[in-house]
């Protein structure tokens, strides 16, 4: 059986952008393949974003399946423009922000959802990172988790969350300038 993830890249060429690009490509032609490598290279972010939205682990994974089915049932309309994950981000933006409506309420992590979003062995890494963030405001937070979980720039942060780019600066400023209040000597914050 030849493998989706090497005809896909052999197509795409480099770059995870166009291999994305090939992913959704191949989604809109009805191959439902392309699944498999475009979950892989995008679950860690759509995952910490949805979690840092909802609050709540079970609420994210469910947003983040329906945003897998959102994203095969959408490839047709999709248009190439070389923001793949843009597309995709905004996708499971518009989805937590729905259940979020529908849930009506806002809930702390808990140590559990932390320790998955953080992905680090050390326990007490984690417990100090959830403290630290949990500090933050939820629009610090989600500023803070774009760009430093999902890689985001802070202009596709801001077209993302849909506010002013000075905003998503100062915001993210004011959020790491609250961090290094908390962080041990020695230890930088970006």
């Amino acid at each position: 059986m030849p493998d989706p993830c090497k005809n896909i890249a052999l197509e795409a060429g480099t770059g995870t952008d166009a291999l994305l690009e090939a992913c959704i490509r191949k989604l809109a032609d009805g191959d439902i393949d392309a699944m498999g490598p475009l979950y892989d290279m995008t679950k860690n972010s759509v995952y910490a974003y949805s979690l840092s939205l909802l609050k709540n682990s079970a609420e994210a994974e469910d947003a983040m399946h329906d945003c897998y089915i959102r994203i095969n049932s959408s490839a047709v309309s999709y248009t190439a423009n070389g923001k793949p994950m843009a597309w995709i981000m905004r996708i499971v933006r518009n989805l937590c922000l729905s259940r979020l409506r529908e849930m009506k309420r806002s809930a702390r992590l808990s140590e559990e959802d932390w320790h998955g979003l953080l992905r680090t062995d050390d326990i007490d890494s984690n417990l100090h990172a959830a403290d630290m963030l949990e500090m933050l405001s939820d629009t610090e937070r989600q500023i803070v988790l774009l760009h430093a979980v999902s890689g985001f720039k802070h202009r596709e942060t801001a077209a993302l969350m849909g506010i002013p780019l000075a905003t998503v600066l100062s915001k993210y400023a004011r959020a790491i300038k609250k961090l290094r209040k908390y962080f041990p000597e020695g230890e930088g914050v970006r």
